[in-house]
């Protein structure tokens, strides 16, 4: 059974992600932290995150060339 069929594993990445305040600024360390504490691939907890629609997505810089 994989970790993602879990639904307490779920709640708590979830609870881990929320309660840490994400922002776009400080989602990669964030997501990289969580995925050292719950042993699992931080890309892995990232699609799980978009998936849920509480992924805090980062905020890129458009350079315009006038």
């Amino acid at each position: 059974m994989s970790r993602w069929d879990d639904e307490d594993f779920k709640e708590q990445v979830r609870t881990a992600y929320l309660e840490s305040e994400p922002t776009s600024e400080t989602n990669s360390e964030i997501l990289q932290q969580m995925g050292l504490d719950f042993e699992i691939s931080p890309n892995s907890i990232r699609v799980f995150l978009a998936k849920e629609n509480i992924l805090v997505k980062p905020v890129r810089e458009v350079n315009k060339f006038n």
